[in-house]
């Protein structure tokens, strides 16, 4: 076999590493101007048409408000009588259950 001494080779057609290394870099660097584009665009249109979020009305009965102050009073309740610990913990669970993220800070004290 012939050795390619950072030359490329006609008869072969065969790239020095050089010809292929700055032909890697060149598309690097349009793919790396086409992302940029792609978010400077995204940067615009969200400037241009910003979301705004309208909350549900409310659909509750009389009889749902009823039952949802009730359970409310009740856990006001149950929270009172608890430690800290456990106070951090109820909030994540609940958190959780209504699809927020929680402050992590039951983590770190672990239930009495």
């Amino acid at each position: 076999m012939k050795k390619h001494r950072g030359k490329s080779c006609r008869q072969c057609g065969l790239a020095s590493i050089g010809d292929l290394s700055s032909k890697k870099s060149e598309r690097h660097k349009k793919r790396l101007i086409q992302i940029s584009n792609e978010l400077l665009k995204q940067a615009q249109s969200a400037r241009s048409e910003p979301e705004v979020e309208v909350p549900a009305p409310s659909v509750l009965t009389d009889l749902e408000r009823k039952l949802v102050s009730g359970a409310l009073l009740d856990l006001e309740a149950i929270y009172a009588g608890m430690t800290s610990a456990k106070q951090q913990v109820a909030r994540d669970l609940v958190a959780t259950h209504l699809g927020t993220v929680p402050r992590s800070r039951s983590a770190r004290h672990p239930i009495r």
